[in-house]
């Protein structure tokens, strides 16, 4: 009965780190700097719908710092949402 037990914990381990190594590149957030129609910008933590245009980066940052400082450079800004 030990033995299966822990050919058990061995198979859930193995599979854990299976899992855990093939889905970090999927799993990391993405930050967009984006502009509406009527100037006011934000970041965003999805991919935009199409009525915000995409400032800097076109596939996002990977800070939400780096996508604020993308903001504060663009002259086109009227204003900022948080």
């Amino acid at each position: 009965m030990l033995r299966n037990s822990a050919i058990g914990v061995t198979s859930a381990i193995s599979l854990t780190l299976a899992t855990t190594l093939t889905t970090p590149a999927f799993a990391a957030t993405k930050y967009y700097a984006v502009i509406d129609t009527v100037g006011n910008c934000s970041v965003l933590e999805a991919a935009p719908v199409p009525d915000l245009k995409i400032l800097g980066e076109q596939r996002g940052y990977n800070s939400k710092d780096a996508a604020k400082k993308a903001i504060k450079d663009h002259e086109g800004c009227k204003g900022i949402v948080e």
